[in-house]
């Protein structure tokens, strides 16, 4: 699947140069195993109603029960008011949601599906939903992931400040506000953008944001529905996804909440979850294995990947020699791209 991937990429950008405008490369259909770590944040009562239908926001596997995602997925919309002038933002409750990963269907149970239930949630003490400053949010799932699932990996957080121009990925199954989406998991291609740039379209920004995306000619890299999904730069988790601009506006860089920056506040804030609390899924008697609370505890996600990382927490070489693979190919086809863009501003 990534080799068909690949090619219909590097196909749609040769169709691309064949045209006289300054064209990129569309989203595209993938597989979960190219993007093990997406999950799909659901409210549950709808989606019992009509499977699929719950669908709120994307979001990250990050440890064996933690999935990170955005604020203001959070917020319940219909019950926000204001007092004195300042808005009063009232949260969801965990039993509210449900969260589906290890399938690239937004609609279908397939056999390699799991579906949780959510134990806790925090959202950042700091969060402001008019400025969506600190839009972070985690939730602990009610049971562990199990090490050796073939379609769900936890994907590791980003240590290192990415420069401008870098190739990244988003993810997620672009629905809109008309709820019209991709029953299929969709990737898009990303640079990091100069922060400079990004201010001249949306004024001074705060630190814990970054911006990725073409604004000339190319729409928004997601939509409404993909929210607090992922941002995924060399492998690691860069951006989580932030609510922006439609995603069929051109000229619109899309922004981010930088990961690097919540780094301190996402490894303590899990040390606060309650793992002792566990409600099993599976009958699965090796499992109990991770019922250990000092083992469960340890954030293994977290940080620098070593060399020979545990197992289902860490990237695996696999998926790391992919995800290269894949950056290098958008390089070029970036590097195309704008060697186009350059020559056709000098004319």
């Amino acid at each position: 699947m990534f080799a068909i991937t690949s090619l219909f990429l590097i196909a749609s950008f040769v169709r691309g140069q064949a045209n006289s405008s300054l064209e990129f490369l569309p989203n595209v259909p993938i597989s979960i195993e190219s993007a093990p770590w997406q999950v799909s944040i659901r409210l549950k009562a709808i989606d019992l109603e009509f499977y699929g239908d719950g669908h709120l926001c994307g979001g990250t596997v990050i440890s064996q029960r933690v999935v990170l995602t955005a604020a203001h997925c959070v917020v319940n919309e219909e019950l926000a008011y204001e007092l004195q002038g300042v808005l009063q933002v009232i949260y969801r409750q965990p039993e509210e949601f449900t969260i589906v990963m290890g399938t690239d269907s937004l609609i279908q149970n397939t056999p390699f599906t799991l579906q949780f239930d959510v134990a806790e949630l925090v959202v950042h003490e700091a969060f402001n939903f008019k400025t969506l400053v600190n839009n972070v949010a985690m939730f602990l799932i009610t049971d562990f992931i199990p090490w050796d699932w073939p379609t769900v990996e936890a994907i590791p957080l980003n240590i290192n400040s990415e420069v401008n121009g870098v190739i990244c990925t988003t993810t997620g199954w672009n629905l809109t506000e008309d709820n019209a989406s991709s029953s299929i998991l969709r990737e898009s291609i990303v640079p990091i953008t100069n922060r400079s740039l990004c201010q001249e379209l949306y004024g001074d920004l705060t630190s814990d944001l970054l911006c990725a995306g073409f604004r000339e000619n190319s729409p928004h890299a997601f939509c409404e529905g993909d929210t607090g999904g992922p941002l995924v730069c060399s492998g690691y988790l860069t951006g989580i996804i932030l609510e922006g601009n439609s995603c069929a506006e051109t000229g619109f860089l899309g922004l981010y909440v930088n990961v690097l920056y919540h780094y301190n506040w996402i490894i303590a804030k899990n040390k606060t979850f309650d793992y002792g609390h566990v409600v099993p899924i599976y009958d699965d008697t090796s499992l109990d294995y991770f019922n250990s609370n000092d083992d469960a505890r340890q954030p293994k996600n977290f940080g620098n990947v070593s060399d020979d990382p545990p197992k289902g927490y860490a990237v695996s070489k696999g998926n790391q020699i992919k995800h290269s693979y894949i950056t290098i190919i958008y390089c070029l086809v970036y590097l195309v791209w704008n060697n186009k863009k350059q020559r056709k501003e000098n004319e």
